[in-house]
Parts: structure tokens; C-alpha cells; sequence
């Protein structure tokens, strides 16, 4: 986070956080971060992750995270 405030000049005033569904569309077996969970696409038969991701204002990424899909 220090490397990215010295590239950003220090200051963070704003940020946005984005969650996105990832699914896996080869048959793989369930494990615990591939899960079948709610899809507002209507995608039950395929497994899924969350992916979430930070990014200041101007859009430059500042940290993510990975989520079961369930």
C-alpha cells in the first residue's frame, strides 16, 4: 500500500470497491473456493468465485480479494 501511495502522491481521498462473479466452465469437482452459489445471470450448473477489487478514483487498483462462490 506504501508503493502505491508514493505512485499516487500520498493522498487517497476516494475509493470504489468492485464485486464480480467468475465462473469456472470446465467440470472440476467443487473445493473450497470453486462452489456453486446464487448467479443473477441464472447460471446454477457451473461453479463460481467472487472477485472484489479496490481502485482509487482514478481507477488505479489498490488491493483485491478472492471469495467462495457460494
Amino acid at each position: 500500500m506504501e508503493h502505491t501511495l508514493k505512485i499516487l502522491g500520498g493522498c487517497i481521498s476516494l475509493v470504489f470497491y468492485l464485486a464480480t462473479l467468475c465462473f469456472e466452465s470446465a467440470p472440476k469437482p467443487e473445493d473450497e473456493l470453486r462452489q456453486a452459489g446464487f448467479s443473477k445471470d441464472g447460471k446454477t450448473a457451473e461453479s463460481q468465485i467472487v472477485l472484489g477489487l479496490l481502485v482509487s478514483e482514478d481507477g488505479y487498483p489498490l488491493s483485491y480479494s478472492v471469495f467462495n462462490g457460494n
